[in-house]
């Protein structure tokens, strides 16, 4: 099994243990405060989330992969935001639930939530994962190496190493 963290972290910026030394945001609650004398906005903090929905939707249609398996799934409240208002959110936050099948055209709204701490759950199918961790990490797995598509997301800004899940190990 192929397995990969995808992050906003640059690994050169990560100390022998592996943790990332530079002062930088974690999450949506964030957006306002500083990093390195400099504001996170909105629209920064959008950037970098569509990054990681761009890197769901490659992986998913390049896999062929339809639909993804909710997995243990947790809920923390669900919150507004004005840019997610046309998509029905809150729909999609209160009909979540553990083994629903998500389909293709759903999975990006489901994963901004999940990107926003609003729920938190695992992915799956088949021998598939996308799973989330805290202070933005993502892992992804499964049976097929990616090359082109890990190509792509580092373009986008994101980085990728080879790293097993420490939520499904590989």
């Amino acid at each position: 099994m192929h397995c990969y963290r995808i992050t906003k972290y640059n690994p050169k910026h990560r100390d022998c243990d592996g943790h990332y030394t530079i002062d930088d945001w974690t999450s949506i609650s964030d957006v306002g405060k500083l990093f390195n004398s400099k504001k996170l906005s909105f629209h920064s903090y959008k950037l970098c989330e569509d990054a990681y929905i761009n890197a769901i939707d490659l992986l998913l249609k390049t896999n062929e992969i339809p639909f993804l398996e909710i997995v243990d799934l947790e809920k923390y409240g669900f919150k507004s935001y004005a840019d997610l208002d046309n998509k029905n959110p809150k729909d999609c936050y209160d009909n979540a639930s553990s083994g629903q099948l998500i389909h293709l055209d759903d999975i990006n709204l489901f994963a901004r939530l999940i990107l926003r701490e609003m729920a938190w759950c695992k992915l799956l199918h088949g021998d598939f994962f996308i799973h989330f961790g805290y202070d933005y990490y993502m892992y992804v797995g499964g049976v097929n190496e990616l090359k082109e598509e890990l190509i792509t997301i580092n373009k986008s800004g994101l980085f990728v190493e080879k790293m097993e899940s420490p939520y499904f190990l590989c």
